[in-house]
């Protein structure tokens, strides 16, 4: 409600609101001609299938989320909010950098503090106070931060989202010993977490698991254990998992990551050793021989903890890489 307390700002109200955000943005949703988008950190499935309900299957449909491992371990992510979207055949993304809420419909965008959650959106008993404004989608400023939210984002299909589920079921019970795991990572390497441009600094993967990860924080022994302690650091591996947990953890965050999400996009087509180089060589800003380097040790993490996802192929003298999953 405005705070005349009517049930939709009008033109001439200030485009300010806080009580029951959740009616204000329901009314602009199902009014929805053309396209939705959905961006916000939590996504509560029961929250958006309510917001969504009397929208048209016409309209396209887009969401955007964050499935960082310890909130989906804690609850607070809702691996369920996918098959809302998907049984409305929109689309799903994952941006782990997300932190931003924003609807948009059509020409009008909402922003704000609220998450798709009834606790947010003023469905529950003891909702959060929260605050939101109503804005033209044509801003420059939203147009640029829609181009930024997408640039590395991952589409979740079915494999994706059952590498989560997977994933939450098994680590479910060793909850306390992943927070534990976090919280050691996070303030062993904190200049490399979340890093754009980050891409495996272990030439062997296989051998991750080995390293001690209180050897690695302390600076390890050679370089090897340096670079484990980078990799480690930005992956988010909790400590005491065994190697299957460990492996799946591994596998799952490397698909999130920036980019190795633009590396799997770019190889929805097969693509030769020359053009990866090229790329990487552009990209990191970094010599031709230096990112032929860089671009043999990600094939290597690729096949070894994505072995379906992705193939090697070396027909004559060319290197072909690229995706099996399409």
């Amino acid at each position: 409600m405005g705070c005349n307390g009517s049930a939709v700002p009008s033109r001439n109200m200030t485009p300010w609101f806080y009580e029951h955000p959740g009616d204000v943005v329901e009314t602009l949703v199902s009014n929805a001609q053309s396209e939705i988008l959905v961006v916000a950190p939590f996504i509560q499935a029961r929250a958006l299938e309510r917001l969504l309900h009397n929208v048209s299957a016409s309209v396209e449909l887009n969401c955007v989320t964050r499935w960082l491992l310890p909130e989906v371990l804690n609850g607070i992510s809702d691996l369920a909010a996918y098959d809302v979207v998907k049984s409305r055949q929109g689309r799903f993304w994952l941006n782990q950098r997300l932190h931003a809420k924003l609807i948009r419909v059509d020409k009008r965008t909402i922003v704000g503090s609220a998450n798709i959650t009834y606790a947010g959106l003023g469905w529950s008993g003891n909702s959060n106070l929260e605050l939101l404004t109503q804005t033209e989608s044509a801003d420059p400023m939203l147009r640029a931060f829609e181009e930024a939210l997408f640039s590395y984002a991952l589409e979740v299909d079915d494999g994706i989202h059952k590498r989560f589920v997977g994933l939450a079921a098994q680590l479910g019970s060793q909850l306390s010993e992943y927070d534990d795991g976090i919280e050691i990572l996070q303030n062993s390497q904190p200049e490399v977490r979340h890093s754009d441009s980050w891409l495996p600094c272990l030439s062997n993967p296989e051998n991750l698991y080995l390293f001690d990860v209180e050897t690695c924080r302390d600076g390890g022994k050679s370089l090897d254990a340096e670079a484990a302690a980078v990799d480690l650091a930005v992956l988010d591996v909790p400590l005491g998992l065994d190697r299957e947990s460990f492996e799946q953890v591994v596998s799952t965050s490397l698909l999130t990551l920036p980019m190795i999400t633009r590396i799997d996009r770019l190889l929805k087509t097969e693509r030769r050793f020359g053009e990866m180089r090229a790329f990487l060589a552009e990209w990191l800003e970094v010599s031709s021989d230096e990112a032929g380097e860089v671009w043999h040790r990600t094939m290597r993490w690729l096949l070894y903890f994505l072995p379906t996802r992705y193939r090697y192929r070396r027909p004559a003298y060319s290197e072909l890489f690229g995706r099996t999953e399409l």
